[in-house]
């Protein structure tokens, strides 16, 4: 019998919204149970014994980044404890080696390097200067899952995600801008990542401003000052009616802070994005945080979420039970949360032993894949312009915090367009 796969997707009146469709469908999370639907296929029959490991690579900058990705490959850790627990990815357990790039592309190639001598099946990517490693994973094919912020993740061959993570946060806060009419928008930004990924990341938010039509400047501060006035009074000087503050864990508070103190007739709106600040940082904000907005990439884990999602209240459960210490739950883990569970649900349907060759072939069928905290993705859909052929999921939502903690507001929109998701 051929192989074939079935999307829900395409049995949904378009006319849904977004929240009204996803519950009418009554998906679930990736862990739980597969949306993708998988006939009998050809060629071998042969499966790997039970017990038999997997190597997935892990690859984030866990030197010089304040601590910020620690959390993010603790729960990669800790789901791959829930998902050889539960048998996610059948017979087969998966292990994982951790590769630190530590903010340096010599050290990210030769992460690369170590995951084609590893035999890993897949790589979960965090960050960390991309193009230094991807060549290594292209030539062996080896699937990498990751946030979503280098143009090279944007078009790599091997390029999958359950959600546009950092691009969101790139795009996403124009459309947010847009949305609430900013005439400009100022980047004050503070980037411990080498000089080549701070560069890319600005020639995304100058692409990303160009293609909503909103003016923008850039103002770099130095990450890890203990005085980030003078960097926040360069920005404010610009007179914008709109600003992005984005740092790392303390550099972010401490610019936020030099904002507020320079605009103390909250002149200026501002943004963030709420996956580089663990909720017991941003806190220390205080009422600050009422004037700032975020941009995410999943639902939030508030009590009510956990309710409303499935595959929310799934993450939580596993991250509190499985994931060592630090964790947290924030938008970062939970991308790393569906995009292990993805890998897992691929291993489990390869037949014979199990190759990258032939986990990218599964992750290729996924035409309706849920990953239970954000919206469907489907890795064989192409993109539309200007949507990055490699962008499966360019979904963004508005956030607010909540005694400290990031609650999604409203629904899902288009990081390009800025129009609701749909079915």
């Amino acid at each position: 019998m051929q192989s074939k796969t079935i999307s829900f997707l395409r049995r949904l009146p378009s006319s849904l919204p977004a929240r009204r469709w996803r519950r009418a469908v009554g998906l679930v999370a990736a862990g739980a149970s597969a949306v993708v639907l998988a006939g009998c296929g050809g060629g071998t029959t042969a499966s790997v014994g039970a017990g038999s490991e997997v190597l997935v690579q892990v690859i984030a900058p866990l030197t010089g980044s304040n601590g910020a990705y620690e959390p993010w490959v603790n729960a990669v850790k800790g789901t791959v404890e829930a998902i050889n627990a539960s048998g996610a990815a059948g017979d087969r357990k998966i292990k994982l080696d951790i590769c630190d790039a530590q903010q340096n592309a010599n050290t990210a190639a030769a992460c690369g390097s170590k995951t084609v001598r590893n035999g890993a099946v897949a790589a979960l990517t965090m960050l960390s200067n991309e193009q230094a490693y991807l060549p290594f994973l292209e030539k062996e094919r080896i699937p990498a899952l990751g946030f979503m912020v280098d143009p090279t993740m944007f078009t790599s061959p091997i390029s999958y995600s359950t959600a546009s993570a950092g691009a969101a946060g790139v795009q996403g806060v124009f459309g947010l801008a847009k949305s609430q009419g900013c005439r400009e928008l100022v980047l004050l930004r503070a980037d411990p990542q080498p000089a080549a990924a701070v560069a890319a990341y600005a020639d995304n938010w100058r692409k990303a401003a160009a293609t909503v039509g909103i003016p923008t400047e850039i103002v770099q501060a130095q990450p890890g000052s203990a005085d980030m006035s003078s960097f926040a009074a360069k920005a404010v000087g610009l007179n914008p009616d709109c600003m992005d503050v984005v740092g790392y864990g303390a550099d972010e508070v401490s610019l936020i802070k030099a904002v507020a103190q320079a605009d103390p007739s909250n002149k200026i709106r501002l943004f963030t994005t709420p996956s580089l600040v663990s909720p017991q940082t941003i806190k220390s904000l205080g009422s600050i945080l009422d004037r700032i907005t975020g941009v995410s990439f999943v639902w939030d884990s508030s009590e009510q979420s956990q309710a409303a999602h499935s595959g929310v209240k799934q993450f939580a459960e596993e991250i509190a039970k499985f994931a060592p210490k630090p964790n947290q739950l924030d938008n970062n883990s939970a991308v790393m949360w569906s995009q292990t569970h993805v890998i897992a649900r691929a291993i489990k349907q390869v037949t014979g032993d199990v190759t990258a060759a032939k986990v990218k072939e599964q992750l290729d069928t996924f035409t309706g894949y849920d990953p239970g905290t954000s919206p469907l993705v489907s890795f064989n859909a192409p993109a539309a312009a200007p949507v990055p052929s490699r962008m499966f999921a360019p979904y963004g939502v508005a956030v607010k915090w909540v005694n400290g903690a990031a609650v999604t507001e409203g629904d899902f929109f288009h990081i390009y367009t800025g129009q609701p998701v749909t079915g």
